[in-house]
């Protein structure tokens, strides 16, 4: 199996990404992401996507991902890492430490609850730190409170200070066209259940 990076998605614009099985692969889910994982509603309804993010996983798991993502990655100025799936150990992190670094040029962002395994926050730290990823700690009101040097991304209402994603009440068509999660800006975003 290869390697699936989609390159349309209507919330994110052109924007590539990775992603992987959800909740199976996201060990720092709270109960009300596994009850609400919108991506597990798509996943159900689309044949391709289990078959294509069961590939991305196994991949994953190969000697030849590093490589083979920086091959796909290299010269594109941004990447989503993890529309659905997240970070599940800490072999993968690395993995990806190693793909951030080789593709400097590449402005990287993603939301995890991963910081909720306290084994992989170590190695979250070091991808976070990195000067081209904007590294979220995805939250809600049913967890313990994220590190508090992260950025926060919220789900729901909630009374978190925080800048509510344009692209789903319309001020933004697109990732591409808002920018606020990857370009470097401080802040936390808040996203509505959907």
């Amino acid at each position: 199996m290869g390697l699936s990076i989609p390159v349309k998605n209507t919330k994110l614009g052109k924007i590539s990404s990775f992603s992987l099985p959800p909740i199976k692969t996201c060990p720092g889910r709270s109960p009300v992401c596994e009850k609400l994982c919108y991506v597990d509603k798509f996943y159900r309804q689309y044949p391709s996507v289990p078959k294509a993010y069961a590939a991305n996983w196994e991949a994953a798991e190969s000697d030849t991902f590093v490589a083979d993502m920086v091959a796909k990655i290299q010269g594109l100025p941004s990447f989503r890492i993890h529309v659905s799936g997240d970070f599940y150990s800490v072999d993968y992190i690395r993995s990806w430490i190693q793909i951030v670094g080789r593709c400097p040029n590449t402005k990287f962002w993603v939301y995890t609850r991963s910081w909720n395994v306290p084994d992989l926050v170590p190695h979250l730290e070091i991808l976070r730190d990195m000067p081209n990823v904007q590294l979220f700690a995805s939250w809600d009101e049913s967890m313990p409170e994220p590190p508090t040097t992260w950025r926060k991304a919220y789900m729901g209402a909630g009374s978190q200070p925080a800048y509510d994603c344009p692209e789903q009440d319309g001020r933004k068509a697109d990732c591409k066209a808002c920018q606020y999660c990857f370009l470097g800006r401080k802040g936390n975003v808040r996203f509505k259940i959907h």
